[in-house]
């Protein structure tokens, strides 16, 4: 194992053993009533569990660098094509497209501008899911034509029934289907670079624009798959319509409410974590997963019930933190739980419930001219995204 996740791993415990030793004195004294200390106790535990963000960002990061070093040696330069990569980087660099038009095996669209090697575009994509928390758990459709994607999901299946021997037979229901079309819209980035770095042989202007753009991009997506419109950019999952779980209805997403009117319950606020797990059909719990702020992530690490505490850590290295035995997915673009009528946490197999479209197209304009002294790269690429299948996700509501 890489010394550095080890050595994270080993700090990860022992602050998992501290935190638990502090908040257990905290619970204490809230139970006896002695509000003496709560304050630096608070304090005390808000740096430790500032070391255990830490430590799991090292061992997320260390993992994926990893990862991303070997996934770079199977590509083999772009795609398989160093020729191509090279003559896209002097492309970039100095703006003489001859040998890249050479190298390329397709051309522009009538604004101009080139499509990007697939090894750039594959990064790009590739920073945007270790960014953003949704893209690794929702189902991911690339398309090559079109706008959109559109397919169609089983709203209630066939019925059957039981009949005696002589017994007649009528009709059973068909399966009733929903279509649902995802449309990838339009998103660009336009970063500048100086000549100075245009002129360092030893810049690799590729993997520049995969860090410029590609943190651009996963931020944009990541704010638009929670809170998105659906108009010219993603449906985010909050703003659906939503219904209380015990009337759900195709079309709609089942909440659970958090039993405060501003807030978690004031007793046994963990109680309706478990409620929420167990709104969700069987079916999809093999493959759930948590998804909340980090605020709300600060309050749940706290919950405790007889037999322990709801959250683990991670001690495994490429493997989440738990809550309840399901994986934890930290998205800052989720409500605070703290504020009324906000959806603070969502559960259910993202998979099966959210699908995101990207166009495996992405282009890039180098512009020289517009902002002199800087050469900018005007870069575009189209992602949609939107529930595919409402019984697979439910959601917590801050209400009474």
């Amino acid at each position: 194992m890489d010394p550095e996740i080890k050595a994270a791993i080993e700090e990860q415990g022992r602050a998992w053993k501290a935190f638990r030793e502090a908040n257990d004195e905290r619970l204490n004294k809230i139970e006896a009533g002695d509000i003496q200390g709560l304050t630096d106790l608070n304090s005390k535990l808000d740096k430790i569990e500032a070391a255990i963000d830490e430590n799991e960002k090292v061992i997320e990061e260390r993992v994926g660098g990893v990862e991303n070093n070997v996934n770079k040696m199977n590509l083999g330069g772009a795609g398989g094509n160093s020729q191509l990569s090279e003559a896209f980087n002097s492309y970039m660099k100095t703006g003489d497209e001859s040998a890249f038009k050479a190298a390329a095996t397709v051309s522009v669209d009538p604004e101009g501008g080139w499509l990007v090697p697939e090894n750039v575009s594959q990064d790009i994509t590739r920073v945007a899911q270790d960014v953003n928390a949704m893209r690794q758990v929702a189902a991911v459709q690339r398309i090559s034509n079109g706008r959109s994607y559109v397919e169609f999901v089983t709203k209630s299946g066939s019925k059957a029934a039981f009949v005696g021997e002589t017994g007649s037979r009528g009709e059973t229901d068909s399966p009733e289907l929903a279509r649902i079309e995802t449309v990838a819209h339009e998103m660009y980035s336009n970063p500048k670079a100086s000549q100075q770095l245009l002129d360092d042989a030893a810049i690799d202007i590729g993997q520049w624009l995969v860090d410029e753009v590609g943190v651009a991009f996963a931020e944009a997506e990541g704010e638009a798959f929670i809170t998105g419109s659906g108009v010219n950019e993603p449906m985010g999952l909050l703003k659906y319509d939503t219904v209380a779980n015990a009337s759900y209805a195709w079309g709609e997403l089942g909440f659970i409410k958090t039993g405060g009117a501003s807030g978690w319950a004031t007793t046994n606020p963990e109680n309706k974590l478990i409620d929420l797990v167990h709104a969700l059909k069987a079916k999809y719990r093999n493959g759930a997963s948590w998804m909340m702020n980090r605020t709300t992530l600060g309050d749940v690490r706290k919950f405790k019930t007889d037999n322990g505490y709801l959250w683990q850590p991670s001690m495994q290295a490429g493997q989440p933190s738990q809550l309840l035995g399901y994986p934890v997915l930290e998205e800052d673009n989720m409500e605070d739980v703290a504020s009324a009528s906000n959806y603070g946490v969502a559960f259910g197999d993202f998979r099966a419930g959210y699908r995101i479209v990207d166009h495996v197209l992405v282009r890039v304009l180098r512009d020289p001219y517009s902002a002199k002294p800087y050469v900018s790269f005007y870069t575009t690429k189209r992602v949609g995204g939107g529930v595919r299948n409402f019984e697979a996700i439910k959601l917590l509501k801050t209400t009474a």
